[in-house]
């Protein structure tokens, strides 16, 4: 996957977790009010419900209803006094906590909500109730927290999946374009391309060039480079080499025609599963050399036989002869005679 699309599914992921954590922060402030206007709300309201036993001073049935409001309200604590300060019934729970509520609570995450309200009996204040209710909302937000994960997760990976998908799919649509396109290339040029697995077979062998080997279309795909070494211009040979990690080119002839035939082993991480190979016909370009070189050495031995010949035709050693020297001394026209045997073209021009 590309840069931009990483960048994107950052910047999606930042956005949502800030989004997350705004919204986990706001329903806390909001949950916390409401839990403190909760216990304000309930100590009052028992407060009435106690203010006629302790204005009637019944201690007895007030313990009892007070034991009842704290079961049923959810507190650690209630203690109801007169206006003077006077304990009149009082309940505390007893001390039965897990070793994680204590971490917590020593942590901090779990404090304790304390409220004191005054109690009225018929408008005249008559004493005050105070009730201790431990906030637990941690809980609640440890579970808030833990689904905002598991969707900020999910939607990340239903995000990066499509993502992957989309990418996939262009990817293959790339590729099919590229493969149309070397299909073409490969259909309209005189080569063979084709592959082989790490058994000999092959896999894939389609060019033009096959045209110029065969005039019938041949199944090569599926059968081993041994059985077709007649009809390919591959070898056992450059096959083995190949898989043992080489990539080389060898000239080879099959029925009448030379194909030179680049060969590179296929690996899939560090292990070669195969060999791919090119094969392209170079018969003319053979032809053209090898013409080129007979009409050399045919130059080369004409040239040879025409000096031959020159050396044949000419006199030998004139100029040394005693006679000749004598007499074009003294005949200009044998002087001149003698200089056109014995020198070469060059030599004449120059004198």
């Amino acid at each position: 996957m590309n840069s931009q699309p990483a960048k994107n599914h950052m910047n999606f992921l930042f956005w949502l977790s800030i989004a997350s954590l705004i919204l986990l922060g706001g329903y806390i402030v909001l949950h916390e009010s409401r839990t403190r206007y909760a216990a304000v709300r309930d100590t009052a309201h028992y407060g009435e419900l106690l203010s006629s036993y302790l204005w009637n001073i019944d201690e007895e049935t007030a313990q009892e209803y007070t034991a009842i409001i704290a079961t049923e309200g959810e507190f650690k604590s209630i203690s109801v006094t007169h206006s003077d300060g006077a304990l009149f019934a009082n309940y505390r729970e007893a001390k039965n906590k897990g070793e994680i509520r204590e971490f917590l609570r020593s942590m901090g995450l779990i404090r304790d909500i304390e409220n004191t309200q005054a109690i009225f009996y018929r408008g005249k204040r008559i004493g005050d109730i105070t009730t201790l209710k431990e906030n637990t909302n941690i809980y609640t937000y440890f579970y808030l927290l833990l689904t905002i994960l598991l969707i900020i997760a999910s939607m990340t990976l239903i995000r990066v999946g499509k993502a992957n998908k989309e990418h996939q799919i262009h990817l293959e649509h790339d590729l099919s374009e590229n493969r149309e396109r070397l299909q073409t290339v490969v259909s309209a040029s005189p080569v063979i391309a084709f592959s082989l697995d790490r058994h000999g077979k092959f896999t894939v062998c389609e060019g033009m060039g096959l045209n110029k080997l065969h005039e019938k279309p041949m199944d090569i795909i599926g059968k081993s480079i041994e059985a077709v070494h007649n009809d390919m211009p591959t070898n056992v040979g450059d096959f083995l080499r190949a898989l043992k990690g080489e990539s080389f080119s060898e000239i080879r002839t099959t029925e009448g025609r030379s194909f030179e035939t680049w060969y590179s082993p296929m690996r899939e991480g560090t292990n070669i599963v195969g060999v791919i190979g090119v094969s392209t016909d170079v018969t003319a370009a053979i032809q053209a050399m090898n013409s080129l070189n007979d009409y050399k050495r045919s130059q080369a031995k004409d040239l040879q036989i025409a000096q031959r010949a020159h050396q044949a035709f000419l006199p030998k050693s004139p100029q040394n002869s005693p006679d000749l020297k004598l007499a074009s001394s003294r005949n200009p026209v044998l002087r001149l005679a003698a200089t056109t045997f014995t020198s070469t073209p060059a030599q004449i021009i120059k004198s």
